[in-house]
């Protein structure tokens, strides 16, 4: 490396008193799993985007198996993704034996476009996971507009706002992904779905156990 220069991070976290606090009330109170801190962080994170609810899971392909369950993905179905994504939405589409259809990038930019996912959308599509990339908030009312279950994916866009709200409420189906290396940091992972449409309920055979949610085929 040429003296002077400083190498350009991959990612770089920053913590704060508040989080140096908020890590020490955890392990003082003997709960690290679930507890009053998870619950705390599910409601407080569904405020923030103006949910009525939140869960919180094990990590971040565990909650996209949980809200294409809800959305009663199965074998054979369609579930348009991007051509340019991380790995996790592939595998957790691919767990249900489902088909994943993957939508082109929009012409100069990291994200498909409406005429996109409806080209790589056919008869069988279920669902639309979308990513929102690099904290770049993306307008999806002509996502929307096609008609398909929109799943938005906010593992590098937690916070970011466009027009009067935040990301993550155009969905009919949320996912708020705490990924390492990106929003939450570490290696234990959580996540929050939630939408008004959304509950604890929703989920049918489902039973909370550890601070996870735990169905007959889990994945993750």
């Amino acid at each position: 490396m040429a003296a002077g220069r400083a190498p350009v991070a991959h990612s770089r976290l920053v913590f704060g008193p508040d989080d140096e606090r908020a890590v020490l009330r955890t392990l003082r109170s003997g709960q690290v799993a679930a507890g009053p801190e998870m619950e705390r962080f599910e409601g407080d994170v569904a405020r923030r985007l103006g949910l009525r609810g939140g869960v919180a899971t094990s990590s971040g392909i565990a909650a996209l198996h949980l809200v294409l369950l809800a959305l009663g993905v199965g074998r054979g179905d369609g579930v348009v993704i991007p051509s340019y994504v991380c790995g996790a939405l592939l595998q957790v589409v691919r767990f249900f034996g489902a088909v994943p259809r993957l939508a082109d990038l929009a012409e100069g930019r990291f994200h498909p476009g409406p005429e996109e996912i409806d080209r790589a959308a056919n008869r069988r599509t279920r669902a639309v996971i979308f990513p929102h990339p690099f904290g770049e908030p993306i307008d999806l009312s002509g996502v929307r507009a096609l008609g398909l279950p929109l799943v938005e994916d906010l593992a590098q866009s937690l916070g970011a706002r466009r027009g009067k709200g935040p990301v993550g409420r155009a969905g009919a189906r949320g996912g708020l992904l705490f990924l390492r290396h990106q929003d939450g940091g570490g290696e234990s992972r959580r996540v929050i779905i939630g939408r008004s449409a959304i509950s604890r309920s929703s989920f049918g055979p489902i039973r909370r156990a550890g601070g996870m949610f735990i169905t007959d085929t889990w994945f993750g």
